[in-house]
């Protein structure tokens, strides 16, 4: 056994504050000290089926590496001088938005279907407005998809606020031109995304994802279709924000800066410039699914790498101690694939010896067992482990945040530059992104997975256009702005403000609205007097005494029983 001790112990070693930092994980458990029991033996507990863990005596050779063998960057990319809107095309295609368009109209008409009586009692409903107007069209869709995103840019606090008109500090009036309130909170009430009737019954693997399915079959399709990643990729959680009522998936991880409820995606993303190869949403435990000897995080890695036939291509794969252990390190490279992460000191297979080992600050302990090498570094006082079968043992040169020369072991340097792949996605995302509160889950995986595709498309146009200068990030959103809406102009509805006369006439003897289905039929009264419905003076109320479940105030009493009732409950009442 040999100890490793930095050459510059002196020096101030970096220790950076992002997520994916060695010294700081996601993950929510820190690095236990073995128990005496776990050191009783060390010498039996390194050797496994496996082989043995050996002490690096000299220089390391390091692992037999393996080259990359694929071809980074786009696939399939429009011309080299196309506008910004025709990547984003690529992953919003008629087909596409025309499925939703098509959903959305039927889940409207469903809705309309199933609230005649609603719609009756409220005349002034904003729904009335889609029934006169009609279904949408792909158009209006993309121009609403264009209104979103400049809410990304443009920030306010409520949505209504981009309509106000009364106060001349506060107008935008590119969205009074392009949309109205009201049509454009309708479109959002009404997006859908799969049919509701066809809906699998609860406890069918297929019923908790079964809204949004068809978008994580088309994203996860076409952002692997436009794109290969470079050599180094990342695998993490990411987080989309959501308190809202959905047992099935929401979490908690109180780490995150960004979210700490929402719901979980898991995302192989590359580590250089963020863009989102792949993507599962994470469903939940399934007490039905065969236990895995190797453990469910060794099968989701497994899985995901297997979806986006990322094996026996070279790359890097950098992850953190959630999903690290020994034997999914060996057999990823198995596969043609190295990786570097840090991994829990209670895992199964680590060398007992060198986590044992009492080290001064900046020292390690290092052992390797075939091409696999455990690092068990002193960073101050946090004490990480780390696995690698892409680099040797040792310490390397680099330069830290304040201009100086320091020394960091090489896993080290390999597992920051590799693993913040996935937050760098999330940082790039959020930036430009409209979150707005919403009661329904859907929509809030929507709009993630749609700003994704978007950023995306940004990713592509930056390796793939001849534009010199290029876009920034905010110019090229702008473009996709007006591409999408900017040449889309609905039909303005011209109404005449009614007189101080008709006002005053609409109050005294307002029309009465009672559901058709239900009409209410005249019945003699004490004295001989009809039952009508009339409505109390402005400002009085009076308790409808229907039997609802709780006090219900109305505006409307029937004169000739002296009570009060809602228009709804005249015609029920007075048959009963």
């Amino acid at each position: 056994m040999s100890d490793i001790e930095s050459a510059h112990e002196d020096e101030d070693i970096v220790h950076d504050t992002s997520e994916e930092s060695v010294a700081e994980s996601d993950s929510e458990d820190e690095y236990e000290e073995p128990s005496s029991s776990d050191s009783d033996d060390d010498d039996n507990a390194d050797q496994d089926v496996n082989g043995l863990w050996l002490p690096i005596l000299g220089e390391d050779p390091g692992p037999n590496p393996i080259g990359f063998t694929a071809v980074p960057g786009p696939k399939h990319p429009p011309p080299q001088d196309s506008e910004p809107i025709d990547y984003v095309n690529l992953f919003f295609p008629p087909a596409f938005v025309d499925g939703i368009v098509e959903e959305t109209n039927t889940y409207t008409q469903q809705w309309i279907n199933g609230h005649h009586d609603y719609l009756h009692r409220k005349p002034t409903s904003i729904v009335h407005q889609w029934i006169k107007k009609g279904p949408t069209t792909p158009e209006e869709f993309r121009a609403f998809l264009g209104v979103t995103f400049n809410m990304g840019l443009i920030r306010k606090t409520t949505i209504s606020s981009y309509w106000d008109s009364c106060r001349p500090s506060q107008k935008t009036p590119w969205f009074l031109e392009h949309f109205s309130r009201d049509r454009f909170q309708l479109l959002m009430k009404f997006l859908h995304f799969n049919n509701n009737q066809l809906q699998p019954p609860p406890g069918n693997p297929a019923h908790k994802l079964y809204k949004i399915q068809p978008l994580i079959d088309h994203f996860t399709r076409e952002f692997l279709r436009y794109y290969h990643p470079d050599a180094d990729i990342s695998i993490d959680e990411s987080m989309v924000g959501y308190k809202g009522k959905t047992p099935h998936l929401r979490q908690f991880m109180p780490l995150k800066r960004h979210a700490r409820f929402g719901i979980k995606l898991w995302c192989v993303c590359d580590a250089l410039n963020g863009y989102t190869s792949f993507f599962e949403v994470y469903k939940g435990k399934n007490p039905a699914a065969p236990v895995d000897p190797q453990g469910s995080t060794y099968t989701l890695v497994m899985r995901l790498l297997t979806a986006c036939n990322f094996f026996n291509r070279g790359h890097h794969l950098g992850i953190d101690n959630y999903f690290s252990s020994p034997q999914l390190f060996l057999d990823l490279y198995q596969q043609g694939t190295t990786a570097t992460g840090t991994v829990r000191a209670n895992r199964r297979g680590l060398p007992r010896a060198a986590l044992n080992q009492r080290l001064q600050n900046h020292q390690v302990a290092e052992r390797r067992k075939g091409n696999l090498l455990c690092v068990v570094y002193k960073d101050g006082g946090k004490k990480p482990v780390l696995l690698t079968t892409a680099v040797s043992a040792g310490f390397q040169e680099l330069e830290n945040r304040r201009r100086q020369q320091v020394m960091k072991p090489k896993c080290v340097v390999k597992y920051n530059k590799t693993m913040g792949g996935v937050d760098l996605s999330d940082a790039r995302l959020y930036v430009y992104l409209s979150e707005r509160r919403t009661m329904k889950w859907s929509l809030k995986v929507a709009f993630s997975l749609f700003g994704r595709a978007v950023l995306n498309a940004y990713i592509i146009y930056d390796k793939n256009t001849s534009d010199r200068p290029k876009l920034t990030r905010y110019h090229f959103m702008v473009k996709v702005v007006d591409g999408l809406a900017g040449n889309y102009y609905p039909p303005k509805v011209v109404r005449r403000r009614r007189t101080a006369a008709e006002i005053q006439a609409a109050r005294e003897n307002p029309p009465l609205q009672v559901p058709p289905a239900q009409p209410a039929q005249p019945q003699p009264g004490p004295a001989g007097d009809a039952h009508d419905l009339r409505r109390l003076p402005v400002g009085k109320k009076r308790d409808c005494v229907a039997g609802h479940n709780k006090r219900v105030r109305s505006a409307w009493e029937c004169p000739v029983c002296d009570i009060g009732l809602c228009p709804g409950c005249f015609a029920k009442h007075h048959r009963r």
